[in-house]
């Protein structure tokens, strides 16, 4: 398996892995925050017509109207300032009965016995919510709503509060769907879009990898294979700000210092295949010519190197000179027969 390959595997994974987090586990989180800011905000507008009830509950009490002046102040404007259009927003207000007090969206079923209203699914909406009135005090209540343009039924969700003074309740209810799980379809949907975005990303990962690295570690593979060979007269053109444009930058290093040490000896540069001098030890040793067979080739391609760290580092000492001081050195002695 190609470099390639290797590297479009390792980013494909990796994708998977990010679009499996989104779906399983980010997408769900962020539907759970929205569904509660929507129930927070749900709360918050049924305490609005909550308050408008204690106010003119209060005015009945101070003397400042009677409970029938006071009641029909609050459900007037209770209806006046519902927050919503339609079914969604609209302020109910209810007995225990339960008979629907004030509801902008359903003035027909006002003062009408609304316990049988029920919802997509068959739940008696305000049967429920009085329920909820009477045992708990206050709380939420979903449920599934016709879509005023008979399109289906919304998941909606209403606050639902009693008002104890009058024996009234009062709620409001806001859509949330898609808000309480991912359907069949947006599964699909979202599968979809998963894979032609990882598609697309593998693409671009492969002609930036293409661009990037492939290319430029070819044209290394290319001289490390010539300077094996013996050939230093190679140009590196690999440019880059990377780990690879250090490497080409070593690459240059060495051809820079067999150009060096070729001209400090004064001798001109010959390439000779390392296959031919393979033949030519092998037909030498064979007729008792040298001792050196064809096996010596790689000893003299890659002579091995000692380091002189542990020296440094272990006894203190530091060498007089370079290595390519020694070279030198060894030059002179020998020109002048030391």
């Amino acid at each position: 398996m190609g470099l390639t390959m290797k590297l479009v595997l390792v980013a494909d994974m990796a994708l998977n892995i990010f679009i499996i987090y989104v779906i399983v586990f980010a997408l769900p989180q962020m539907q759970r925050t929205a569904l509660q800011e929507k129930e927070t905000a749900t709360a918050q507008q049924t305490e609005v017509a909550w308050g408008i009830l204690q106010y003119n509950y209060q005015l009945e009490t101070s003397g400042l109207a009677t409970r029938n002046e006071a009641q029909a102040r609050a459900l007037d404007e209770i209806t006046s300032v519902a927050p919503g259009s339609g079914q969604q927003g609209d302020f109910w207000v209810y007995d225990y009965q339960p008979v629907l007090l004030a509801s902008a969206s359903m003035p027909q079923l006002v003062n009408t016995n609304v316990g049988d209203v029920r919802d997509a699914k068959g739940q008696a909406v305000f049967a429920a919510m009085v329920g909820i009135s009477a045992n708990e005090g206050e709380g939420l209540y979903r449920y599934s709503w016709q879509a005023e343009d008979g399109s289906g039924a919304v998941a909606t969700v209403s606050y639902v509060k009693s008002f104890q003074p009058w024996g009234w309740a009062v709620s409001t209810g806001t859509s949330i769907e898609g808000l309480t799980g991912i359907s069949a379809s947006q599964t699909a949907t979202l599968g979809w879009l998963a894979g032609l975005t990882g598609v697309v990303a593998l693409i671009l990962f492969w002609l930036v990898i293409r661009t990037t690295v492939l290319k430029p570690l070819s044209s290394l593979v290319k001289i490390s294979e010539a300077l094996a060979m013996g050939d230093v007269d190679q140009e590196i053109n690999v440019k880059s700000n990377d780990e690879i444009g250090d490497m080409a930058a070593a690459y240059a290093k060495v051809v820079d210092y067999m150009k060096e040490m070729a001209g400090i000896m004064g001798k001109p540069y010959v390439a000779v295949p390392p296959g031919l001098i393979k033949g030519a030890l092998w037909v030498m040793k064979k007729l008792g010519v040298t001792q050196y067979g064809p096996e010596q080739v790689n000893f003299l391609r890659y002579r091995p190197v000692l380091s002189n760290r542990r020296l440094k580092e272990a006894f203190g000492y530091t060498p007089q000179k370079t290595t390519r001081e020694v070279f030198q050195f060894f030059l002179e002695c020998r020109e002048s027969g030391g």
